[in-house]
């Protein structure tokens, strides 16, 4: 009896999660803030109160509007606690940003910017921690049978099987799958079968199914309507898993509204989106710029000089590769072997004995490659991207493998996520580029400004411990 009520209460308070979320997060900011009153000034004697305690009225006020901005208690029992942390990350430095700028135009010009720093790691480290024990802590009680959600499915196809393995393959989400309602010939113990389509409306309340997922295809529209019918006058919601899958291997695929018609986009793009595009250019500039200027500016007079030294013909070598939506650019490099060679145009193999001694080493250092920040610079590349091909490879394996083009759908890169997951290929042998390819495009679809960064740290780190396949 007492296990009940508090699994009751639990109940309760967990459907109440949003107002539980802006309480803790209201306290915790302030908190926060005259933690870093105390930390900057060493005790809670500060001067001009007044103006950090309007300053923290504005913060309280700006918090709840972000909430609503961004979506802040979005829950959704079948998310990563990594979106969710991405998503209080984001909330949290646009909150500081806002307070930088509301104490500049307000008359709050004694408030010290140190103090908003240490302000802003406080609260993040809070925001996240708190968040991240409130997922341990929902995760277990939903081991523990508390706040589950009972659903089933209709049809038996490979939709709902991947639909079913989803559901049933953490039971923390707290989705309990009472089984299949299907008119296929099956083993009725084996999947849990409910029932065929048309017992679905009497057997609802018997499994008291609080969600449905339809996984018919589009040829049995007419029952999908039916089944809608049904779920409404029952008050169960109804999800319904399109049939999609078997025009695409995509795993990530987005869909818009025109006017009111649903149109799917069947490779998910986020760099398709202009705020995604304006935060990686604006990042290109900056670290190319850095690049430029503090290592190639020096780098590059005393390599050229060594470079003529070792081998005749020019310093530069210049390209024609496939960029951006298949068009051509210049790209630059370090020359590193004899000309005649060089002009060829023909890929390296390994051990290549046309790469001089020199440029064994610049291959190895990847030094020949800064020049290629240049091509950042000017637009035409970016920092993490699919590696740029010659174009007679390009016309190659643009025949031989399928998606090979869709490798263009961004900018290439003087690095990308295929170079930090698999071996250099120098040889192209095609089922490392197969592989290649896979990896490029999994990189297109699941494109974040941490994967980038991630992929720039394991790149340096290769660099500097000695990449084996460089060559």
């Amino acid at each position: 009896m007492v296990n009940r009520k508090i699994r009751n209460f639990v109940t309760k308070l967990v459907k109440h999660t949003k107002l539980l979320l802006l309480f803790i997060d209201i306290i915790l900011l302030n908190i926060s803030f005259f933690v870093a009153l105390f930390i900057r000034f060493g005790g809670f004697k500060f001067p001009y109160e007044d103006d950090y305690l309007r300053l923290l009225f504005l913060g309280n006020i700006m918090w709840g509007l972000l909430i609503g901005v961004f979506d802040g208690y979005k829950t959704q029992r079948s998310e990563p606690v990594e979106a969710t942390l991405k998503r209080i990350i984001r909330m949290v430095f646009v909150h500081f940003l806002l307070l930088m700028m509301v104490s500049y135009v307000i008359d709050t010009r004694h408030s010290s910017r140190l103090m908003l720093f240490i302000f802003l790691g406080v609260f993040m480290f809070g925001a996240i921690a708190y968040r991240v024990i409130m997922f341990q802590m929902l995760k277990y009680l939903r081991r523990r049978g508390v706040n589950h959600r009972n659903v089933a499915i209709v049809g038996y196809n490979n939709n709902a099987k991947e639909i079913y393995e989803v559901l049933t393959s953490d039971i923390s989400t707290g989705y309990r799958v009472r089984g299949f309602f299907t008119d296929e010939n099956v083993d009725e113990e084996e999947i849990n079968y409910l029932g065929n389509i048309d017992s679905i409306e009497e057997e609802l309340s018997k499994w008291k199914i609080e969600e449905l997922y339809v996984a018919l295809t589009t040829t049995n529209a007419n029952r999908v309507k039916h089944i809608f019918k049904i779920c409404d006058r029952k008050g169960v919601r109804l999800k319904i898993i399109p049939d999609f899958h078997k025009y695409t291997s995509s795993h990530v695929v987005q869909i818009s509204y025109y006017n009111h018609i649903p149109v799917l986009r069947m490779r998910g793009e986020p760099l398709a989106r202009f705020r995604n595009k304006l935060v990686k250019r604006s990042f290109d500039i900056a670290f190319s710029l850095i690049v430029v200027l503090g290592f190639l500016s020096w780098i590059f007079p005393i390599v050229a000089i060594l470079t003529k030294l070792t081998s005749k013909g020019p310093v530069l070598f210049k390209q024609q590769r496939s960029g951006l939506d298949g068009h051509t650019f210049t790209c630059f490099k370090i020359r590193t072997m004899v000309t005649e060679a060089e002009s060829k145009g023909t890929g390296t193999v390994k051990n290549d004995p046309r790469v001089t001694g020199f440029g064994k080493f610049l291959r190895k250092s990847r030094i020949d490659e800064l020049p290629q920040f240049v091509n950042v610079l000017i637009g035409n590349m970016s920092v993490v991207g699919p590696r740029p091909h010659m174009l007679v490879h390009t016309e190659k394996y643009g025949e031989l493998i399928n998606a090979f083009m869709v490798r263009h759908y961004v900018k290439p890169g003087i690095t990308g996520w295929a170079q930090t997951v698999g071996e250099l290929d120098p040889e192209h042998k095609l089922t490392e580029m197969r592989e290649k390819v896979k990896n490029d495009i999994w990189y297109i679809e699941n494109w974040s400004f941490l994967l980038d960064l991630k992929i720039i740290v394991n790149t340096t780190l290769k660099v500097l411990l000695g990449d084996k396949n460089a060559n």
